[in-house]
């Protein structure tokens, strides 16, 4: 990622609605799901927003936010004091079978990330029944200036998701497409941004101008509802994905 996401993520990941609609929607995820005195494991957790939220919305629960950049845990640790670790998801620091639940939210399509090794090492230190939250960005040709920046090497399906985590073992708990409400408004922006030849440079973390950030957040939170009631879209900006990890898995050979 270029270094200078960091420092507006870091500043913007509180308030934005796209950081705040989806940290709601895995707090929900997560609260329904582990039990208490739970350990879970945030993943790739950049500037430490989410690890700190999961940390206050689950007090019980021991957290521990692991990221490979030296300057997004430098942010992580000012926000988390005590719970950020540097290492990288390709091999996790981790011990084996001791986690309750992993949080990886927009990762493992880093062009640094080894999408298939990230995975195993998931399943590796799960607990059996341990679950797996993921997000990642959905359709390839939504690709823009902001991907070149954040080094995405590939934006998904829901079909790609469930391929890929039913290949290293993981039962599919839940699989679909999240941002979708807006998701014509970014088909727009995107097709506005490629014709007017700005497509190689730019960000999307910058925090909006503060009337569209409310507005927006609501959307999100209106989806949010959606999703918790099983309504499911057919599109969007996102790859929403709970995973289990089976009592009986066993680990396939390299």
């Amino acid at each position: 990622m270029d270094p200078q996401e960091y420092s507006i993520m870091a500043y913007a990941e509180h308030k934005h609605w796209w950081f705040k609609g989806l940290r709601n929607l895995v707090l929900l995820s997560l609260k329904s799901r582990i039990k208490h005195n739970a350990t879970i494991l945030d993943a790739g957790c950049g500037t430490g927003e989410n690890t700190g939220a999961i940390q206050t919305y689950l007090p019980s629960a021991t957290v521990i936010g692991i990221d490979n950049n030296n300057i997004a845990t430098s942010y992580a640790k000012i926000k988390v004091p005590g719970c950020i670790t540097q290492g990288t998801i390709n091999s996790l620091p981790i011990a084996d079978s001791s986690v309750d639940a992993i949080i990886n939210l927009d990762v493992i399509y880093h062009k640094e990330v080894n999408e298939q090794l990230a995975l195993e090492e998931f399943t590796r230190v799960l607990k059996p029944s341990g679950i797996l939250i993921m997000n990642l960005p959905a359709f390839e040709w939504l690709r823009t200036k902001h991907d070149i920046r954040i080094y995405t090497s590939h934006r998904y399906t829901t079909a790609e998701v469930r391929n890929i985590t039913h290949q290293v073992g993981f039962n599919i708990i839940n699989c679909y497409y999240r941002n979708s409400i807006l998701f014509p408004l970014m088909v727009i922006d995107r097709f506005i941004n490629k014709l007017a030849a700005r497509y190689t440079r730019g960000s999307s973390t910058k925090l909006p101008w503060a009337p569209i950030n409310y507005f927006f957040s609501i959307i999100i939170e209106i989806e949010n509802m959606l999703i918790r009631f099983g309504i499911r879209f057919p599109v969007g900006g996102s790859v929403f994905s709970i995973l289990k990890k089976p009592i009986d898995f066993d680990r396939k050979p390299s």
